[in-house]
């Protein structure tokens, strides 16, 4: 498989929204799988249909939305469904969250370049209380960070060849850099400009 294994994140949400008796939560997570086909098409196929492969870019997407940072599209519908949940349903719901993204994680061939690094794939997952108000994580490639590159004066090719050099050392199990002032410290000493 040559992307995001996001079939077990599907899955596992899928069968947690079916245990929920509240037609306030089901109708928030059909809105949140609504959007996710949405954003799958205006941001990964228009103007095409969406392709198994754009799906699962929204859904990598939405790994990252569910930890408060990444796309804020998808906040909103995410905070719906964690107010809409029944309060003693929290914990089950959490857990269903991490179980169906790690296994997505572990079902995705480490050869498969990745959306977003490592470092914020693998953050805590966040309900309301702990808040969303986290910065906008930006993908490795893609046409965000290249206009993002470009609005702050960046060269976004070699931008972005940075940011997939970092995403391939990440899949090659490469020791990954220390933030450190200004600089990216790898493991030894060697030191590379950011």
């Amino acid at each position: 498989m040559d992307r995001f294994a996001f079939e077990y994140a599907e899955r596992t949400l899928d069968t947690f929204a079916g245990t929920v008796e509240s037609k306030q939560f089901c109708r928030s997570y059909a809105k949140f799988r609504f959007v996710l086909g949405i954003y799958a098409y205006c941001d990964f196929s228009y103007p095409k249909m969406p392709t198994v492969k754009a799906v699962a870019c929204a859904w990598e997407d939405a790994q990252v939305a569910f930890t408060g940072y990444g796309e804020p599209a998808l906040h909103g519908v995410i905070l719906q469904m964690w107010t809409t949940l029944p309060v003693h349903l929290k914990d089950r719901f959490k857990e269903a969250i991490e179980t169906g993204f790690r296994l997505a994680e572990e079902h995705t061939d480490p050869s498969v370049a990745r959306r977003y690094l490592a470092e914020w794939r693998e953050k805590p997952i966040r309900d309301p209380d702990l808040g969303f108000n986290l910065p906008t994580i930006l993908p490795v490639t893609g046409p965000k960070i290249l206009e993002w590159a470009e609005e702050e004066g960046f060269d976004p090719l070699e931008h972005e060849e940075y940011l997939r050099y970092l995403e391939v050392e990440e899949r090659n199990f490469i020791p990954q850099p220390k933030k450190t002032t200004g600089l990216l410290v790898f493991e030894g000493g060697q030191r590379e400009k950011k």
